[in-house]
């Protein structure tokens, strides 16, 4: 019949409107996510460099500075020739070090004759650094306001030590890394001061204990002998005042170490310091983008 209504068919392609599609069902329009896309580039780019800026300077090697180490005074008095005189540094505890110092005469040479004035031994470690015991017979100590001085005599007494006649002392004193200073990357040895009073002209032999001593080059200070615990130097003593000096030692291998690491810490800052330069400038030009049209 021609006024029956009849249904329209959908149109081929396009589906039937289903009972939940509307245009508020989306969960955000096209404005708003234009908005998140550009905001979310800078927000990154920024965290990227701010991580890239922390890791730089961890990364970055920090050596500690090398003070130079104070150096001991040793005085001998003798009325004979000596060969050698030994001084060995010891850290026999944290917070204490031993001083070994032996005064040998030459090969085949007899021992000070019956009757002799006596030999001498004097000992002074840097100021403000104390004997761990002090004995008022033997050691002084003297005060400058806060600043202290102590000196320990020792009469010499020898006796026949592999063929030579030999008189050694031992002296504790209250210090840490006595004689030493280390950051990783180098390592100083005080060579002490030495006063000698006596006929010839003795050597002097100075023996540090340092952790892995091998590895450093001692060209600037040449050692007589290295191992992989110690560092020992020989030096003529003239009579009269011989003054101290410090001995250093380069490690390459860790200086390579930290010039890689410093390399790398360049790059990471130059990397980090372009991310936030872009995330700067992408967030000043939001404003000057064109939103979407709808």
């Amino acid at each position: 019949m021609p006024d029956t209504p009849t249904a329209k068919k959908p149109e081929p392609g396009r589906p039937a409107p289903g009972p939940d599609d509307s245009p508020a069902a989306s969960a955000a329009g096209p404005g708003e996510r234009w908005w998140r896309k550009a905001v979310l580039r800078p927000v990154v780019l920024g965290a990227i460099g701010l991580a890239l800026l922390l890791i730089s300077f961890a990364a970055y090697p920090r050596p500690a500075d090398l003070p130079s180490p104070s150096f001991t005074r040793l005085a001998v008095s003798a009325n004979f020739r000596v060969g050698f005189i030994e001084y060995g540094v010891a850290q026999v505890s944290p917070d204490t070090a031993e001083m070994k110092i032996s005064v040998t005469l030459p090969v085949g040479a007899p021992g000070p004759a019956a009757g002799a004035p006596p030999s001498l031994l004097a000992v002074a470690p840097p100021f403000g650094i104390g004997f761990r015991d002090c004995h008022p017979a033997a050691c002084k100590v003297q005060r400058n306001g806060i600043i202290s001085s102590s000196t320990w005599v020792e009469r010499l007494t020898f006796r026949p030590v592999n063929g030579a006649q030999t008189a050694t002392a031992h002296f504790f004193v209250k210090a840490r890394s006595f004689g030493i200073a280390s950051n990783g990357v180098s390592t100083s040895a005080a060579i002490p001061e030495v006063l000698y009073q006596g006929l010839g002209a003795p050597f002097l032999l100075t023996l540090y204990q340092i952790p892995s001593a091998s590895s450093y080059d001692w060209s600037a200070s040449p050692t007589a002998v290295v191992t992989s615990t110690t560092a020992q130097w020989q030096q003529d003593v003239a009579s009269g005042d011989t003054p101290g000096r410090v001995a250093v030692g380069i490690n390459h291998s860790a200086q390579t170490r930290d010039d890689i690491k410093i390399f790398i810490a360049g790059a990471l800052l130059g990397i980090a310091g372009g991310a936030i330069i872009a995330a700067v400038q992408e967030a000043m030009h939001l404003s000057d983008r064109p939103a979407p049209s709808a």
